[in-house]
């Protein structure tokens, strides 16, 4: 998937994406995820791929939220259902974010990194601008790690890659050598092909 491409896609996506992803099964995932997050007063919350905003009524209202999204008209729906004093909106690449290093307490990774172009450098720069005890947490979909790429998937990503995302990566290939460590990790919704994860930064020596 190219970025150009996902500017595209989700321009006609954005008028109706609630339809299709503010379910009851998706809710009660972000649900779960964002519960392992120790949120406290005036945190600062990056949600990288805001989307239309549907984590946001999610997190507490005491904290300070930056919202990025590649899509301006995804994030025109964020503004529009969302208008909160404390969040504030961007137009921006998850795999060049334009924040200093060490700005956000929490790093939110909700469905973003089987859509962008390249989700390793999403995820470093994800690491980049989380402060040195942050977290990062994940929800999205991956292909299970023990499982070998069948052609019947393969056919089923070419369907889904023009719809906006990739249902074959594996969250090990994207973390990579990335000084990350996996500090809990559970199945989510569709029989566990979506995966709940928090990450944690390790010193390597």
């Amino acid at each position: 998937m190219k970025n150009k491409q996902n500017q595209k896609i989700y321009k006609i996506l954005s008028s109706f994406y609630d339809l299709f992803m503010q379910n009851r099964f998706f809710i009660e995932a972000r649900k779960r995820a964002l519960s392992l997050i120790p949120f406290t007063k005036n945190q600062k919350i990056l949600l990288v791929g805001v989307g239309t905003g549907q984590d946001i009524p999610l997190l507490p209202k005491d904290t300070l939220i930056t919202g990025i999204d590649l899509s301006e008209h995804m994030l025109k729906q964020a503004k529009r259902k969302y208008p909160y004093s404390h969040v504030t909106y961007q137009q921006m690449n998850a795999e060049e974010l334009t924040f200093p290093n060490n700005s956000f307490d929490v790093v939110i990774l909700n469905l973003i990194l089987s859509v962008v172009e390249h989700p390793n450098a999403a995820l470093s720069e994800a690491l980049r601008v989380m402060k040195a005890k942050g977290i990062i947490v994940i929800l999205d979909k991956f292909l299970p790690e023990e499982k070998q790429l069948h052609t019947s998937r393969k056919l089923m990503n070419f369907i889904t890659e023009r719809l906006g995302t990739n249902i074959n990566r594996k969250l090990s290939n994207i973390i990579g050598t990335l000084p990350l460590t996996i500090q809990y990790e559970e199945s989510s919704i569709f029989h566990g092909n979506y995966r709940i994860v928090l990450l944690k930064y390790e010193k390597k020596n």
